[in-house]
């Protein structure tokens, strides 16, 4: 509580001492915060807001705006898309929805115009990162973008149904049965795991427990798999990438809970953040 407070100005930002500005994928994140602990509804819709504005300049929207840095971290935008919705599962206010309606369909048209001829996944010559992990993000084809690019689909779509866009959709509703068909077929049945990314037609020796757990939270497992892709979130191999830092911690507690593993989700938050209160820390 005291880390969101102390993060929250005019916008949300990251952080109160090194980087004093408005980082889209983490607004995200702390906006899921600021609802239950603040009411902050006022702050998200701000962000939103602001984030939305930079479709002006770019395909997607920034990922720290406003700014001079012209930086596109394309999961940021898609979790962007994603706190559309979350913004409205939690308030239920369809005109603030119907408002920023526009800007949701201006990103997804930028990503949609991405989408690699060869493989069909979102490709894009920009910082790929998701998580400070070993993860090696220097690739045009991350795969775990093109979960997010679905994710935000998603959302896209249940917000056009609540203010009766759905007729709007129908380019969407396709481009996520294709992504999903897609991501199926770099999927690799021998090891269980999707690579981290695909260069010149060539997937990645490293893999990471970042897709599986993306995959079980957007509903993008591979048919006939959805038993060995739920095993690796709940017991992840040690020769996985694991998650590596809180911003991705929150996605994998999504996952878990998804998969009704409630009690590891409160197991992995004591061996994380005990070791930080045990310190003296007062703040993450």
């Amino acid at each position: 509580e005291r880390t969101l407070k102390l993060c929250m100005e005019d916008t949300y930002t990251d952080c109160p001492l090194y980087e004093q500005t408005l980082w889209v994928g983490d607004a995200r994140n702390e906006a899921l915060f600021g609802f239950g602990l603040f009411g902050a509804y006022d702050l998200a819709r701000r962000c939103i807001r602001i984030a939305g504005e930079s479709l002006d300049r770019y395909p997607i929207t920034g990922c720290q705006v406003p700014s001079g840095w012209d930086c596109l971290l394309p999961a940021w935008s898609f979790m962007w898309g994603i706190s559309v919705w979350d913004y409205y599962f939690e308030t239920g206010d369809a005109k603030f929805t119907a408002e920023v309606w526009p800007m949701v369909r201006r990103n997804l048209d930028g990503a949609l115009n991405y989408l690699d001829e060869t493989t069909g996944l979102f490709r894009i010559g920009e910082w790929n990162l998701f998580d400070w992990s070993p993860t090696n993000c220097e690739h045009e084809i991350m795969v775990y973008n093109s979960m997010f690019l679905a994710g935000a689909i998603d959302a896209a779509l249940a917000c056009a149904e609540v203010i009766g866009k759905t007729a709007e959709t129908g380019r969407y509703a396709a481009a996520r049965l294709a992504l999903k068909d897609a991501l199926a077929k770099v999927y690799d049945r021998k090891r269980g795991v999707w690579p981290d990314s695909i260069e010149n037609g060539k997937p990645s020796e490293d893999a990471a427990v970042h897709t599986a757990m993306l995959a079980v939270l957007f509903g993008l497992e591979v048919d006939g798999e959805e038993a060995r892709i739920a095993e690796v979130v709940k017991n992840p191999p040690a020769d996985l990438i694991g998650v590596s830092s809180p911003f991705a911690a929150l996605y994998y507690y999504m996952a878990l809970e998804k998969l009704g593993c409630e009690r590891e989700i409160i197991k992995t938050v004591y061996r994380d953040y005990l070791p930080m209160l045990k310190l003296g820390s007062t703040t993450v």
